[in-house]
């Protein structure tokens, strides 16, 4: 049940709303969120039953067997950031089973707030990925990837993680960014006249977007932080030429770091040779 709840969620958004109905959300009115969000969740048999209390929204969630907290809070992130409510700070969700008083379990969002991972490209770049499309950060070993012939160079190979096979980009060399691959650059400073000398680790980001998993290799993971959604900036007014346009969903007003389009770079055309 969990796995199709899963494939459903990474692909379920909610309905157009019409005028009336959108400023009635933004105005925070808890009946007509509720209405949007069944008509999202209804899919899935869940029902939902909103409140409100000043800047914080109450959001109940009901199924036959509890819902599950993981998937359905970061659906709600998703959805809740899109909205952009107008009077509403945090949203407290409970998930409960139908007939049942206590909900099962809480979470607390602040839908003013955007988690972000910050990594760096090469030796300069700076960049962030939304949270939401992170699945995990790994460290692995460059001989553990399988080169794969006739592919963009961007396109390091495959590497076999958790019984499925997964495919590793170098995002800098994807983007422009770098010249070389961060594969050859790793390979190069491990030589070595020790024959059990280690291979040097590789930083993959693992995004997952538009029901597609790729593994993007950087030159280092930073840290995750947050910000409010006031600190970003439209794309269209991103000046930095570091990288492309297309790829950046919008920026740091005060830094300039972008925040990367997850879907703009799944779907670069120079990828599209090996998606399956």
């Amino acid at each position: 049940m969990a796995m199709v709840q899963s494939g459903w969620m990474q692909q379920q958004s909610l309905p157009n709303l019409g005028s009336g109905e959108r400023q009635q959300v933004q105005q925070g009115i808890p009946s007509a969120i509720a209405k949007l969000l069944n008509q999202g969740l209804q899919p899935m048999e869940m029902t939902v039953k909103c409140g409100r209390k000043d800047d914080r929204l109450g959001v109940v969630v009901e199924a036959v067997t509890v819902p599950d907290q993981s998937l359905l809070s970061t659906w709600m992130r998703q959805q809740f950031s899109q909205l952009h409510l107008e009077e509403i700070c945090k949203v407290e969700v409970y998930g409960r089973q139908i007939g049942q008083t206590r909900p099962a379990w809480r979470e607390t969002i602040d839908i003013n707030q955007i988690r972000v991972l910050r990594f760096q490209l090469g030796s300069t770049v700076t960049a962030l990925f939304h949270l939401e499309c992170v699945r995990e950060v790994l460290s692995i070993s460059a001989k553990e990837i399988l080169s794969i012939p006739q592919m963009p160079r961007c396109v390091l190979g495959v590497y076999y993680h958790r019984g499925r096979i997964l495919w590793l980009v170098d995002l800098g060399l994807q983007l422009g960014i770098t010249q070389s691959s961060v594969l050859d650059r790793s390979r190069a400073m491990g030589q070595s006249d020790v024959p059990s000398s280690p291979s040097p680790s590789l930083n993959v980001i693992v995004i997952e977007a538009d029901q597609q998993t790729i593994g993007f290799v950087v030159s280092t993971v930073l840290d995750i932080e947050s910000y409010s959604w006031q600190k970003f900036q439209a794309a269209a007014t991103f000046l930095s030429s570091s990288i492309p346009l297309p790829f950046v969903q919008s920026y740091l007003q005060d830094s300039q770091i972008p925040l990367l389009s997850a879907i703009a770079i799944i779907h670069d055309r120079h990828l599209h040779l090996y998606q399956v």
